[in-house]
């Protein structure tokens, strides 16, 4: 059953971006993934992005480029196993994942030196079920999960069941740092009860944005700059916080 919902949760794309040597190759015990990290000078925050399961990075780059741009952060996004140019013969498993998750959060801290207290994460869709089990484990200034899904199982039946993906509403439990959740009210992959719950959830939940007529696809594209004017708000709170490294 397991490589059966595996299936189904991951959707690799055709590779939409070309070998470059603007790539990071990220070592991990059983092959590579790769990363972009999109510098900006004078940067006050690193956003980790971890991406959604029918995607790859190149398919975000143009996101990652205006959020670096508008928000004045750096921005590291790191590729899935299985996905894009990704080594080693995986296919794409949470465990997996959750590990290319733990290798990016690395190279971040011990290589560009970026400390814990300015590192951002930003997970989108699925990626709020990586973003969620790095948060839960290792010190993170902040949270932005952008159409999050309480766990795998509960986005078709409301429980968790032996097997399950990505259990947010048991992770979202450990974390301590504020959490912002973004989701569109007319999502029919992910219904926002999913967002609400985990807002609700969060020890340090923050103004949540509910944005009607968006679904789960079109949030940056209905919502242009405000999307990334309500991310900056909420970095700006987040930067008058007094951090608490709970790792």
């Amino acid at each position: 059953m397991g490589s059966v919902v595996n299936r189904y949760v991951f959707q690799p794309p055709p590779r939409s971006y070309p070998h470059s040597d603007l790539l990071i190759m990220l070592e991990k015990p059983k092959g590579t993934v790769p990363a972009y990290y999109l510098r900006c000078p004078g940067a006050y925050f690193t956003i980790l992005y971890c991406h959604g399961n029918a995607e790859d990075i190149g398919m975000c780059q143009p996101l990652l480029v205006r959020m670096r741009d508008l928000l004045q952060v750096n921005v590291f996004a790191f590729e899935y196993t299985g996905y894009g140019l990704s080594t080693g013969g995986a296919r794409p498993k949470e465990r997996a994942v959750c590990n290319d998750v733990v290798a990016a959060y690395t190279y971040i801290v011990e290589q560009l030196f970026v400390p814990v207290e300015r590192l951002v994460v930003f997970g989108r869709s699925l990626g709020t079920g990586v973003a969620c089990f790095l948060c839960s484990m290792l010190p993170v200034r902040a949270l932005i999960l952008q159409s999050p899904l309480l766990s795998v199982f509960r986005v078709g039946i409301r429980m968790t069941l032996p097997g399950d993906l990505f259990p947010n509403i048991k992770r979202i439990k450990k974390i301590r740092v504020p959490v912002f959740v973004i989701h569109g009210c007319d999502d029919d992959v992910i219904p926002i009860s999913h967002g609400q719950t985990l807002h609700k959830l969060a020890a340090d939940s923050r103004d949540p944005w509910w944005i009607r007529g968006c679904g789960h696809n079109d949030i940056e594209e209905k919502t242009g700059d405000e999307f990334f004017q309500r991310i900056a708000r909420f970095l700006t709170q987040v930067r008058g916080t007094p951090f608490i490294d709970a790792g």
